[in-house]
């Protein structure tokens, strides 16, 4: 009986040192960034350089690395987007590199995202292989990082830096399916007389996504529903885009009468004025080159 009294106990102590959460030498991080609609996380481990040779001896040349410490990094996406010209689908990925001396690395994107290192990679497994630029850099990065530069509303790059590399990738995500979609269940959703709300949001989006077409057909939907002086002056800028100033100089004046009426009836006065008519200054100008 005190064998198996003392046995139980051997296990439970087992058990809670397999539970215990420590320190690692190569710390956990996560990163996210937002390019169109599609959410992307890296998860990774950040190993310290610590006075030692990197490339091609702690990491060597020409051999897939699992591109930190730990479990191999690991890429997730909410929805479709494009690295380096890669269509990758949402869905988790084990994230790979194979350095190179001098020249781009080949990235590699693995379905298992449960390896920790290489030994049971599967080639059969891979989702998209790459080539990926390296930039040299002046200062010596301590911690293996990655993070996210040149953030624009459908792109950006995501970069791993350490020890005086950089490797780029480029990320690319056209939200527009998706954008129509929470476009139709936007006005499903709104109530009655509010709809021209939803176009004329969606017609803002478009114009800052330059997504003229779109924007015009979404604009126009909205004012036949709704005249708002801020519509016009979004119509506006829309046709100014297209190179249409008469039509982008005719709808700011619109808004422009539009927002005078509005808050005088508001015993106040109509702060965008300024703004419209410099517009229309500078349509006028471009017109008459």
């Amino acid at each position: 009986m005190k064998t198996i009294a003392t046995l139980a106990s051997f296990l439970t102590l087992a058990l809670a040192v397999v539970a215990q959460e420590l320190p690692k030498p190569s710390p956990a991080a996560c990163v996210t960034q937002r390019v169109g609609l599609t959410d992307i996380t890296i998860d990774y481990s950040r190993p310290g350089v610590k006075n030692r040779e990197i490339w091609g001896k702690l990491v060597p040349y020409d051999e897939m690395w699992r591109t930190g410490a730990n479990k191999a990094t690991s890429i997730t996406l909410t929805g479709t987007a494009i690295i380096n010209d890669q269509m990758l689908e949402a869905g988790s990925y084990s994230l790979f590199t194979i350095p190179q001396e001098s020249g781009s690395w080949e990235v590699i994107l693995n379905r298992n995202t449960e390896l920790w290192g290489t030994g049971n990679y599967s080639e059969d497994e891979d989702a998209a292989r790459f080539d990926a630029e390296v930039r040299e850099l002046d200062e010596m990065t301590e911690r293996l990082e990655f993070r996210f530069i040149d953030v624009d509303m459908n792109t950006a790059e995501l970069v791993l830096e350490w020890a005086g590399k950089q490797v780029v990738m480029r990320i690319e995500s056209d939200p527009m399916e998706q954008v129509v979609k929470n476009i139709e269940k936007a006005l499903a959703e709104s109530k009655e007389g509010e709809q021209w709300k939803v176009y004329r949001t969606s017609a803002s989006f478009a114009k800052d996504a330059n997504l003229t077409a779109k924007g015009i057909e979404w604009i126009e939907k909205s004012i036949e529903m709704h005249e708002n002086w801020y519509s016009h002056w979004i119509y506006a800028d829309l046709l100014a885009q297209k190179k249409d100033y008469d039509g982008a100089i005719k709808q700011a004046e619109k808004a422009n009468k539009l927002g005078e009426k509005e808050y005088a009836e508001k015993e106040k006065e109509f702060i965008y004025g300024d703004d419209l008519m410099e517009e229309v200054s500078n349509w006028k100008n471009k017109k008459n080159k």
